[in-house]
């Protein structure tokens, strides 16, 4: 019984990586972050949704929208939305190395961030140019869970599962 497993393990294994070497083009992500400046603490996280374009030689295109919502003391209520392009450079894609399942990336864009405080008259408007920097891990065929850091961005730490096409 072992050994069925431990074979059974291995061929969804060797299946996993193959198909890993194959680049899917577009991807669809949803994430987590936390500590951004949309939002005074880290506690409650916000959710970003995203898709991509994979060019030649590792770079991806795309765009993303955050939003938050956090309840207040004494009824009030904090919103923020926040809508950028970004492109990134995708290291190991670049550079071609053996390894499918891991890539580091950095990258930039330009985005619009609104947020209203209850306690405000008006609602704030913005332009950004985040930066960021993080890694992707592909744990199966067309699925990949990353981890970024960014700055100047709804979201200082963002935790996110992606799907492949």
């Amino acid at each position: 019984m072992k050994k069925t497993i431990l074979l059974s393990f291995m061929l969804l294994a060797a299946i996993c990586v193959k198909a890993q070497q194959t680049e899917d083009r577009w991807s669809v992500g949803l994430a987590a972050g936390w500590n951004g400046v949309a939002y005074q603490n880290g506690k409650r996280p916000n959710l970003t949704l995203e898709g991509r374009y994979l060019l030649p030689h590792g770079i991806q295109v795309g765009a993303q929208g955050t939003y938050f919502h956090k309840p207040m003391p004494s009824n009030n209520t904090y919103n923020a939305f926040s809508l950028s392009l970004r492109g990134s450079l995708h290291i190991k894609s670049m550079l071609g190395t053996s390894d499918p399942r891991w890539d580091f990336y950095a990258g930039t864009g330009v985005g619009y961030h609104w947020f209203r405080h209850t306690a405000l008259e008006k609602s704030v408007n913005q332009f950004f140019v985040p930066v960021f920097v993080g890694t992707e891990w592909r744990f199966a065929p067309h699925w990949r869970l990353s981890l970024e850091i960014s700055y100047n961005d709804a979201s200082m730490l963002r935790l996110g599962v992606s799907r492949s096409f």
